[in-house]
């Protein structure tokens, strides 16, 4: 296909959807490195497999000729070019074996050596920081939160402050983006801990509010309750279950028609199939 702007017959996941990021350009003409550019690159890149690859890299050099003059034009190319040589780097790495995801702080601060590595050789430090600066800073903050969590020479509620602590040294916008996969496997390993050291709901909140926040914290709280209340239903009904079964006064119709109505009383609809999942596998 032959592309003048770069928007000709875009691809179906952007169609409707305007250009993300921004090619600047400063009072003399020259392109001004800034996160939009990298962003507006990803718009288009995001596309590769729904297109070619070399179809994807045409649209997007068609966008940058369009949008950009001299000198401005030549530099967002430039960057372009070794943005793309920069990911097909790190695709590479991945494939070797290298990016995979990180299981141990050696393991996660390896991979994050590569990539620094790799950007510093194909980026001045202006276009680095710009592009990768956010990227880079939660790398570090996942080491640093991994080494709490993990570090034995701290209690429980010492690993609650110390992470709460570390996210306050993320930005706003930075805090927002820190996964909520992160967050959680903080959280648990925290509170596993906590309850295995016996400690009290009131010590398990306060660490979940140093870490999630108090309205996360009362989510959680209210998923307790739920699971408390499910767990002691289902105890109930097994308990109540098994003296049916044992009942030897009863004939087999009657205890299914016990059972039945001991499960109608203790449990929904929707309820009554996982009770009755949980209680055949349990007498397995």
């Amino acid at each position: 296909m032959h592309f003048k702007t770069g928007l000709e017959q875009l691809p179906a996941s952007l169609q409707g959807t305007d250009v993300d990021g921004e090619l600047p350009v400063d009072s003399s003409g020259h392109l001004r490195v800034v996160r939009g550019v990298r962003n507006c690159f990803d718009y288009f890149l995001s596309t590769i497999g729904e297109e070619p690859v070399q179809q994807v890299r045409e649209r997007l050099q068609a966008y940058v000729r369009n949008q950009l003059k001299e000198p401005a034009r030549a530099e967002a190319l430039d960057l372009l070019n070794r943005y793309l040589d920069y990911r097909a780097a790190l695709e590479q790495l991945v494939q070797q074996g290298g990016g995979q995801p990180a299981s141990s702080v050696e393991a996660l601060r390896a991979r994050l050596a590569q990539q620094l590595s790799l950007r510093q050789q194909r980026f001045s430090p202006t276009e680095h920081a710009a592009f990768f600066a956010d990227e880079e800073q939660l790398g570090n903050y996942s080491v640093a939160s991994l080494l709490i969590v993990r570090d034995a020479s701290l209690s429980a509620r010492d690993k609650a402050a110390r992470l709460h602590e570390l996210n306050a040294t993320l930005p706003p916008e930075l805090q927002e983006a820190v996964s909520a996969r992160e967050r959680y496997d903080q959280l648990t390993a925290v509170t596993q801990e906590l309850r295995a050291q016996g400690a009290s709901a009131e010590a398990v909140r306060a660490a979940r509010v140093q870490i999630v926040g108090a309205e996360a914290a009362d989510r959680l709280d209210a998923l307790d309750a739920q699971r408390a209340n499910w767990q002691s239903r289902l105890q109930a009904f097994q308990t109540q279950r098994a003296a049916l079964m044992s009942d030897a006064s009863l004939s087999e119709s009657q205890r299914r028609q016990a059972i039945d109505q001991l499960a109608t009383r203790s449990f929904n609809a929707t309820e009554r199939a996982r009770a009755q999942a949980l209680t055949d596998e349990a007498g397995r």
